[in-house]
């Protein structure tokens, strides 16, 4: 019996695995994926448009579902500024100024920033010792980027970091207000998407974002699967089945890959190899990504505990 328990969780934790890899596989991608739009001549408004035109449909039935009341959809809507339409645009715009490889790991970082500084003033989640230190390791991360992008001809880096960082400012506020509000996870994505998909369209209507006509179709494909379907459905379903696994702690812990990730595919796909002070800020907020989520996992396992 018990080498059967055995075998079981050995595959549940491999199953976890796989389905926690891939989501972050995914969104790891998705900043190279948007880049390579920008240099096919994809504006950012029309990846934004792209990417909601495909995911607003197919979940406009989980959108539908659950409360209904004002609030509710009030609530959605301040929750799309932080991660739908206007938080997208802001980053993919970012990408016309800033490589790919400083949006995957920028972002996050910005965010587990703010959202650490948040929590503490709003939700009584003091910042430790070691939350400080991943605090810490984020702000010189962003300082040795912002030393490199004001040296020579890589001044201009300087405004495509910080659309990254407000991007991840915007997405902080998200992550807030979710655990604030304790809204379920899939009916935000839904209900976000189609508000961004409302948005999009009346942009689309009255003319804001150009036509597609002289865009080759192949880009336009890859773009609306990997924007629409791969990054908002097939990630988060998949992130969702890795916790089902592995538990939200061990969940958790994989994220801290992602800015890692980012950083090896913008060199796969788009051959960006960081340079000089590059290379130290993109560590150092990797570093404080991952201290800050392992301080974040250790408090899970100790709620846990202090439960059974």
């Amino acid at each position: 019996m018990t080498d059967q328990l055995t075998i079981q969780a050995a595959k549940e934790n491999r199953l976890g695995l796989i389905f926690g890899l891939t989501a972050i596989f995914v969104w790891a991608a998705l900043p190279s994926v948007s880049a390579l739009g920008i240099k096919a001549h994809i504006s950012p408004l029309q990846i934004v448009f792209l990417r909601f035109i495909v995911a607003g449909p197919v979940l406009l039935y989980v959108a539908l579902r659950g409360p209904n009341t004002l609030a509710d959809w009030g609530k959605a809507l301040l929750l799309t500024c932080g991660a739908g339409a206007p938080y997208l645009l802001l980053v993919t715009s970012g990408l016309q100024y800033a490589p790919a490889s400083h949006g995957g790991v920028i972002v996050p970082g910005a965010m587990i920033l703010v959202s650490l500084i948040a929590g503490h003033l709003f939700l009584a989640e003091y910042i430790t010792k070691t939350k400080a230190l991943g605090v810490l390791f984020i702000i010189l991360g962003l300082g040795f980027l912002a030393l490199n992008a004001t040296t020579g001809d890589a001044s201009t880096i300087v405004k495509g970091d910080l659309m990254f960082v407000f991007g991840g400012f915007l997405w902080a506020g998200y992550t807030v207000l979710l655990r604030l509000w304790a809204i379920d996870g899939l009916l935000v994505t839904a209900r976000v998407s189609l508000l961004s998909l409302i948005m999009v369209t009346a942009m689309y209507g009255v003319g804001y974002i150009e036509s597609f006509e002289n865009i080759p179709v192949f880009d336009i494909v890859i773009q609306g699967l990997w924007q629409g379907v791969f990054s908002v459905l097939v990630a988060l379903i998949a992130f969702n089945k890795a916790v089902a696994y592995l538990g939200v702690a061990k969940s958790t812990v994989l994220t801290a890959l992602m800015p890692v990730f980012a950083t090896i595919f913008a060199y796969l796909i788009l051959d960006e190899v960081p340079q000089g002070f590059e290379w130290a800020g993109l560590v150092f907020i990797m570093a404080g990504v991952a201290v800050s989520v392992s301080n974040r996992t250790d408090k899970i396992r100790r709620e846990a505990t202090a439960k059974t």
